[in-house]
């Protein structure tokens, strides 16, 4: 028996070295599957993200745009309590709109920004509801109601960012 594997050792080192390469690459070719599969879930993963992401910032805009018409609806507002109801009521659509999306951003993107908006929001929430309750918009009001605004719209800013 030993004379026969001497015989043929050229041909048992050729099947033993064949049968590592093949076992070592099936090895690589599980393996590459497992990357694969691992590339899929995160692909997938990111993709929820952006669009999660991308509908947060689409909303964040719509109500910044929103907080930009009750500023000039506010400060146009003449004396008639229709045109005072309607600014109210996108006022409310605003207050009750925003802290959910502030919600989400915070447990999505975590930041301090976030807090920030929510007070500035607040803030300007506050001025509005103090505007339409006097009888005129005197200058100082407008000019409070502006800088709120602009606030509100920088941090919306950095956040779109």
């Amino acid at each position: 028996m030993i004379a026969l594997i001497s015989k043929n050792r050229p041909i048992w080192i050729i099947t033993v070295g064949f049968i590592l390469v093949i076992t070592t690459l099936t090895v690589m070719a599980l393996v590459g599957l497992q990357e694969v599969e691992s590339i899929r879930k995160k692909a997938a993963m990111l993709a929820k993200e952006h669009l999660f992401t991308a509908k947060l910032v689409d909303s964040l805009e719509q109500e910044q745009q929103r907080a930009g018409a009750i500023l000039v609806g506010t400060i146009r507002v003449n004396s008639d309590s229709q045109s005072r109801l309607r600014i109210l009521a996108e006022l409310d659509s605003f207050d009750q709109r925003l802290p959910l999306l502030i919600q989400e951003g915070k447990h999505s993107l975590p930041s301090a920004i976030w807090l920030d908006l929510e007070d500035s929001a607040k803030a300007y929430s506050r001025e509005v509801r103090q505007a339409l309750e006097s009888k005129n918009a005197t200058k100082p009001n407008v000019d409070l109601l502006e800088f709120r605004y602009e606030k509100l719209v920088h941090l919306l800013g950095q956040i779109i960012k």
